[in-house]
C-alpha cells in the first residue's frame, strides 16, 4: 500500500465489494507505515470476492498482494496466522 494509506482508506477501497468488520494500516514501531493492512470483512465469501476482484490492483502506483489473515482468538483480537495454503505473512499482506 502507498505509505499516505490510511484505515478509511482502505475501508473507502474494499466497502465496494461487501461489508468491511474492520480495516487496519500496519505500523512499524517507530510509527511509520509498513505499507501493509488487514481487512475484515463480515463473511469469507465477500473475503474471496475482494481478493479475486483486487489482487494485483493498482492501488495508488502500487500492486496489491491479497491473501487470507486468520484469526487465533474469536473476536478478531490482533493475533493472527495465515493461511496454511501457501498465505503470506501479516507484513506481505497488501
Amino acid at each position: 500500500l502507498p505509505w499516505s494509506t490510511s484505515n478509511d482508506d482502505l475501508v473507502e477501497l474494499f466497502t465496494t465489494i461487501g461489508k468491511v468488520e474492520q480495516a487496519e494500516i500496519q505500523y512499524e514501531p517507530s510509527g511509520r507505515s509498513r505499507g501493509t493492512g488487514v481487512v475484515r470483512f463480515d463473511s469469507a465469501e465477500t473475503a474471496e470476492t475482494a481478493i479475486a476482484k483486487f489482487q494485483g490492483y493498482q492501488y495508488g502506483g502500487r500492486p496489491l498482494n491479497l491473501s487470507f489473515v486468520k484469526y487465533l482468538n474469536q473476536g478478531g483480537n490482533d493475533v493472527m496466522d495465515t493461511d496454511p495454503h501457501g498465505g503470506l505473512t501479516q507484513d506481505q499482506i497488501m
